[in-house]
């Protein structure tokens, strides 16, 4: 009988919710506390996003060998993490004007590398070769 769950991804639930917990109180990690500046109070709360982050990333492991895909989903599941504690920090100590400006970034990063692991699914779907190389040494036909 094969186990629900890899220790790996018992490590990644593990870090979401240590990340929602840290993303939710940043006295946790023993974030300074800052009076007034709710730029400076939502940047307090990156930290958790990272961690949580971490976590969806072992959560949900990319599934092709290449390093490419690989890739674009650590950039993609870590600025999740980083977004969503932006939002959250946003709901809870008020918007700032570079704080929106930071939200489209982490949202167009997102969009990119999941747009992307969607591209190679297609392709890799459509019979086209994942890496010029993966027709073999001597090409095509020989």
């Amino acid at each position: 009988m094969t186990a629900l769950w890899s220790p790996l991804r018992w490590v990644g639930a593990a870090l979401l919710v240590l990340g929602v917990a840290f993303a939710l109180s940043p006295d946790l990690i023993g974030a300074a506390p800052v009076s007034g500046d709710a730029f400076a109070q939502v940047e307090r709360r990156i930290p958790g996003g990272a961690v949580a982050g971490v976590g969806l990333l072992l959560l949900v492991p990319p599934g092709p060998r290449d390093w490419a895909p690989r890739l674009a989903a650590m950039v993609g599941w870590v600025t999740v993490g980083l977004l969503g504690a932006r939002l959250l920090g946003v709901a809870l100590d008020g918007g700032h004007p570079r704080q929106w400006m930071w939200v489209a970034v982490e949202a167009g990063v997102v969009a990119g590398a999941f747009g992307f692991l969607r591209w190679r699914r297609r392709r890799s779907a459509s019979g086209a070769p994942e890496t010029p190389s993966s027709e073999g040494a001597a090409g095509p036909g020989a």
